[in-house]
């Protein structure tokens, strides 16, 4: 019979150039074996892609990841699979990294330049932090986490829609959280799909995509009511 822990990892705020670590450790019997991947990807098979030798400097040593030097644009979210033989879980964290800061007159596609009356410029950044297209990976039955983080002045309001922008999501099925994140109570098969945050203020609004998959209970009842994630 199956008893297992998982004590998920934190999401991760960075500044470009700082490092820091994820850590997802795992009890169980039999030992759980713990899996990274990277929005959706496992991160054994991205080490020669462009974004990792462009944006990611890390390193895995046992149950932890170690990022160095981060660089502007190397956001993700990285999932822990613990798995035995019996089946797995999934977690989440976020590791955001801040973009550095505007210097003088910038040229960006998530901001709006104004003009004051004693015409200097400032920039007044309004935009979605979250990458786009992150597949997140839930089993059935369980709670999903599906983040919109932004930044703006004034503070963006946040929309979810699914599949399509014909109509927002509402009820008591999700939860709107302050920080933009959508909750699914009861994650189902047909909750899969794509999911759009619409980040708005009074200068402009943005957009951002991800999706959902929702696996297939394959846990035994018991191994389900003695599992739990920290």
């Amino acid at each position: 019979m199956c008893d297992i822990d998982v004590f998920a990892p934190r999401n991760l705020v960075l500044a470009p150039k700082e490092m820091g670590v994820i850590t997802c450790r795992a009890t169980g019997h039999p030992k759980p074996t713990i899996r990274w991947l990277m929005n959706g990807l496992p991160i054994e098979g991205q080490a020669e892609s462009f974004f990792f030798a462009l944006f990611v400097t890390r390193r895995l040593e046992g149950d932890t990841l170690i990022f160095s030097e981060v660089q502007t644009g190397s956001s993700a979210v990285y999932q822990c699979n613990a798995s035995n033989q019996h089946g797995y879980l999934l977690s989440n964290a976020f590791v955001n990294v801040l973009g550095e800061k505007m210097r003088n007159k910038a040229s960006v596609h998530t901001g709006v330049v104004l003009h004051r009356k004693d015409e200097r410029q400032t920039l007044c950044r309004r935009l979605v932090l979250t990458p786009p297209n992150i597949v997140y990976q839930i089993i059935m039955n369980k709670p999903a986490l599906l983040e919109c983080l932004t930044f703006g002045s004034p503070v963006p309001t946040i929309t979810w829609f699914k599949d399509s922008r014909s109509s927002m999501l509402e009820g008591n099925a999700y939860v709107f959280h302050e920080n933009g994140t959508l909750e699914i109570h009861m994650s189902q098969p047909t909750n899969s799909g794509k999911y759009t945050c619409v980040a708005r203020n009074n200068l402009g609004i943005s957009e951002n995509h991800v999706y959902l998959e929702v696996k297939g209970e394959r846990l035994s009842n018991e191994y389900l009511h003695r599992c739990s994630v920290l």
